[in-house]
């Protein structure tokens, strides 16, 4: 997956039934570059805190932007409470107002008093630590559980609310980890559904649900012969749970009453059913970026 931003071409469709009306709305734009203090053009992610800060996350550091200043955050060899890594893959501010930071090299939690990080890598010793050091994803359902997408699975976080440099994860793979399985346990999203079961979107594998009811994991691979690859997952107003599908493969709708995956496609070109994300709009209507 190219980690810079890029410019797609946008398509709707209607989700329902409905018109599709356009309010007037005055829209501006401002810059915002290397004259407000960030240091990267090639920017990875967003996020806002629960102090209303902007946080971005570039190929080249992690920047704080206050509106008028900014500060940047990088990795420092001899610091272990910097940031773990410079790449930063995925920002999250969670419902505790706590900021998880996910780079290639660890999971960071952003510590507010003392303006550093607590890192949180994989040790092949502790069974108890991240399951892998690349992190992709970091999503909280609605019970507040964490979890964490990474290069080789997902994990859950056990917080140490007390001392959180004690946290624990519990490591999950879609396939037994091997020196064939490269990639395979690679997670690119994550999302909850209606009823608690957590759908993950891997790189090369397709796509899994889990349930952490019974804590099983079920296959819904699309094809057997191809590897799918899901960049992002989309619950609906509707709690319609979609997926975007690579090479061409459009969009998986999942149909809850046959318990399947129903392929869309967009578009009569391999290029234009290639999808690398969406966004739900008023009035029922979804936005899909392609290639």
């Amino acid at each position: 997956m190219a980690y810079c931003r890029r410019l797609f071409f946008l398509i709707f469709i209607c989700l329902f039934t409905g018109s599709f009306s356009q309010k007037d709305t005055d829209i501006s734009f401002r810059h915002v570059g290397a004259d407000d203090g960030i240091n990267s053009l090639k920017i990875t992610c967003i996020s806002q805190d629960a102090d209303g800060l902007i946080w971005i996350g570039t190929q080249e550091g992690l920047v704080k932007y206050y509106g008028n200043a900014s500060k940047i955050y990088l990795s420092q060899a001899y610091d272990s409470s910097s940031l773990s890594d410079d790449f930063v893959l995925d920002i999250f501010s969670d419902s505790k107002g706590r900021l998880w930071v996910g780079t290639r090299n660890g999971l960071n939690l952003y510590n507010k008093e003392r303006d550093n990080f607590i890192i949180f890598r994989n040790h092949k010793e502790d069974s108890g630590s991240l399951g892998n050091n690349l992190v992709r994803c970091i999503y909280e359902t609605s019970r507040g559980v964490i979890y964490v997408g990474h290069y080789d699975g997902f994990a859950q976080v056990l917080i140490d609310e007390k001392n959180p440099a004690r946290t624990k994860f519990i490591n999950h793979h879609f396939v037994k980890p091997s020196s064939n399985n490269e990639n395979k346990n690679n997670v690119q999203s994550i999302c909850e559904d209606a009823d608690g079961f957590i759908w993950f979107g891997t790189w090369r594998k397709g796509i899994y649900r889990y349930d952490p009811l019974h804590n099983s994991i079920r296959d819904y691979s699309v094809y057997k012969k191809i590897e799918t690859r899901t960049y992002q997952i989309l619950k609906d107003s509707g709690n319609k749970i979609w997926f975007a599908g690579y090479h061409g493969e459009g969009l998986y709708l999942y149909d809850k009453r046959g318990d399947s995956l129903r392929n869309i496609k967009i578009a009569e070109n391999v290029a234009g059913n290639t999808v690398y994300d969406f966004v739900e709009a008023e009035n029922n209507v979804l936005w899909i970026a392609t290639d």
